[in-house]
């Protein structure tokens, strides 16, 4: 994305409680066999954002719990134990996927008309973020 894109993305964001769509919204939703739900767009949005910051403190601890796991189990010289309710808890290990570079192709004599018709495009998806402001990154 250029430059000109950039400004023109940044000048088309404006604050949420100033779009008629989301401001003040509530939608009481209720049917057969549903909860009643009151959805108001600016307590779902902290909700989210309270619910990132608990997950992002879940993760942190699972790994920390994970590594610990696993130097005892590697120091029990074990990959694999029986535990309660026939679970079972295992070392695994993999690797990520390999990959082809395209910059060694090119440099190895690969003519990039052949590298682009071998191109996959990615399949296009979209998904919700909050961002941080810039300050605080």
């Amino acid at each position: 994305m250029g430059q000109l894109e950039k400004a023109a993305e940044a000048a088309a964001v404006v604050a949420w409680d100033q779009v008629p769509e989301l401001a003040g919204v509530m939608i009481h939703i209720e049917g057969e066999g549903l909860e009643t739900v009151d959805y108001n767009f600016e307590a779902t949005l902290h909700r989210r954002i309270l619910l990132d910051q608990e997950k992002k403190r879940v993760e942190a601890e699972l790994k920390e719990i994970n590594e610990a796991l696993l130097v005892e189990m590697l120091a029990a010289d074990k990959k694999k134990v029986r535990l309660w309710d026939g679970m079972t808890f295992e070392v695994r290990s993999g690797r990520s996927p390999s990959k082809i570079e395209a910059t060694m192709l090119l440099e190895m004599g690969v003519a990039l008309e052949t590298i682009q018709a071998a191109t996959v495009e990615g399949r296009e998806y979209q998904f919700v973020q909050v961002n941080k402001p810039k300050a605080a990154r």
